[in-house]
């Protein structure tokens, strides 16, 4: 027997519903951010590695074990994205974007490639809906992007199943002097993490917040906090964030362990977590990051984005039970009665199409029964079916049944467009 050739591990397909759901979220997001005066920008899925090494840090999981990077044919070494925001700040570079506009509202969306160990929630291939503003400096425009976070949790109906976590790491400097302190706390517990944590920390003892690990959880619970090392004028900044919040009656927690784990990021940090998750709670993460083009062409310019794990919403959608939306349902199904009745069914179908360019109209080919079909029909919510056999050919009549109120007519086709208008189109 011959082996079925299948995806590669963690590299997954969309197909039904879960398609139409992954499709409905996406349109979600563009729509609000539509509204909130934001333009999408593309970038290619491979960059080259400079790019991610200089960006995100040497000393992340990232660089050092997840990148899919390989050497083309002209030997230059090139990689498939990990992630959106490192290339979204490089093609504004590269294209001279702040100097069109000093301010750049961007979101993107698209495939990113990590090489993980996969389990739910965490793939080789996942998707990112990444929004970035470029160009202000003030909290305000942070106030403003979780404004839009919570309008998109609000329209899909999950925001009370989600917990808003907050923090601020500072500035570069800030993070250099906690640092040491860290690693201090850490050197007599050595033997903890060498059991519970495999990855090389020394260089960015930050990685270990990111581990899911009990022991290593419940050892940082008594590790000093970069919050409680800030300088006052990034207290007072973090504090005037806060006040922002709370006049918009934002819940969030402070979760001083809450560090990211990419070089780039300074002061304003945010994740929206659901426990249901369990291991993969973040769903959406974010902040500051101000320093990233500095280390593309030595020059600062203020930023802030998010971006959110589709795979993620998909499964926190299917536990609350939130895909129950209006699905992709046919409007007009035509079933022909009679093999003579398939050509005249087309004809039908493409006149109808022409008249009402928004119905969906399903042509069904298939051998089946009319009973079968019918049932079919019935689980699908089709809303009407039209008939057409060897009889309505030769009366030029069409049976048109209501599968709503369970009422059929037949309808010259004058009268079977004005039935179909009064239908659908009427208001």
């Amino acid at each position: 027997m011959k082996k079925i050739i299948k995806s590669i591990k963690g590299m997954n397909d969309y197909t039904g519903e879960k398609l139409f759901l992954y499709n409905y979220l996406i349109k979600v997001c563009k729509n609000i951010l539509k509204k909130y005066c934001y333009k999408e920008i593309k970038t290619p899925i491979i960059e080259n590695t400079k790019l991610f090494e200089k960006s995100i840090g040497n000393n992340t999981d990232i660089i050092e074990k997840e990148m899919y990077s390989f050497l083309d044919k002209n030997n230059k070494k090139i990689t498939l994205r990990p992630e959106g925001t490192s290339g979204c700040m490089r093609s504004i570079i590269e294209n001279n974007l702040l100097y069109i506009n000093k301010t750049q509202k961007l979101w993107y969306f698209g495939q990113m490639f990590r090489h993980e160990n996969t389990q739910r929630g965490r793939y080789r291939e996942f998707h990112q809906f990444g929004v970035e503003t470029i160009g202000i400096k003030d909290i305000y425009i942070e106030l403003e992007t979780i404004l839009i976070t919570i309008k998109i949790w609000k329209f899909l109906g999950i925001l009370n199943f989600l917990n808003l976590e907050i923090n601020s790491i500072g500035s570069v400097k800030e993070r250099k002097k906690y640092k040491k302190k860290l690693n201090n706390f850490l050197e007599d517990k050595k033997n903890i993490i060498k059991k519970h944590y495999k990855k090389n920390y020394k260089k960015n003892p930050f990685r270990l917040f990111e581990s899911n690990n009990y022991y290593i959880k419940k050892m940082l619970k008594n590790s000093p906090k970069l919050f409680d090392s800030l300088s006052k004028k990034s207290l007072l900044r973090f504090q005037n964030l806060e006040n922002c919040l709370k006049k918009f009656k934002i819940k969030y927690y402070i979760n001083k362990n809450l560090v990211r784990g990419l070089n780039y990021y300074n002061d304003t940090v945010f994740e929206w977590k659901n426990k249901m998750l369990k291991t993969q709670q973040t769903i959406c993460a974010g902040g500051r990051y101000d320093k990233l083009s500095y280390s593309l062409n030595k020059k600062c310019i203020p930023a802030f984005g998010f971006a959110i794990g589709i795979e993620r919403l998909i499964i926190l959608m299917d536990i609350l039970k939130k895909n129950n939306f209006n699905k992709n349902i046919i409007d007009i199904e035509i079933i022909y009665l009679e093999k003579i009745a398939i050509l005249k069914s087309l004809i039908i179908s493409e006149k109808i199409r022409k008249k009402f360019p928004k119905l969906k109209i399903f042509v069904n080919f298939s051998s089946e029964k009319i009973k079968k079909k019918l049932r079919k029909s019935n689980k699908n919510k089709v809303k009407t079916i039209l008939f057409i056999g060897n009889e309505e050919i030769k009366n030029n009549y069409y049976t048109l049944k209501n599968l709503k109120n369970k009422t059929q007519k037949k309808y010259c086709y004058k009268n079977l467009i004005k039935k179909i208008y009064n239908l659908f189109e009427k208001k």
